[in-house]
């Protein structure tokens, strides 16, 4: 298991919650969960897996996954927050 996202979240003095308002990757942003926003980043994924990914994201929360998913899987569920996380390492 490989955790750069979570080693960046936890050694980095961002203030996280600040820089995700300030992006605008939040959910009640209606590019959040868009099917517009899977289909640009997973073009060879269903529609079922569009729904997987759609309700996980809805009702799961990165701060606490972040602890537990491999750095891949946090990139599928999370790739705005990946890529945040990233950008603004130290």
């Amino acid at each position: 298991m490989t955790i750069k996202y979570l080693q960046i979240y936890l050694h980095n003095t961002t203030y996280w919650e600040e820089m995700i308002i300030a992006q605008g990757i939040v959910k009640k942003n209606p590019q959040y969960s868009s099917v517009a926003l899977f289909e640009i980043l997973f073009p060879t994924k269903d529609h079922e897996d569009f729904m997987e990914w759609r309700h996980h994201r809805n009702f799961k929360q990165w701060e606490n996954e972040i602890y537990s998913m491999d750095d891949d899987v946090f990139e599928y569920f999370w790739p705005m927050i990946a890529k945040l996380l990233l950008d603004y390492q130290n």
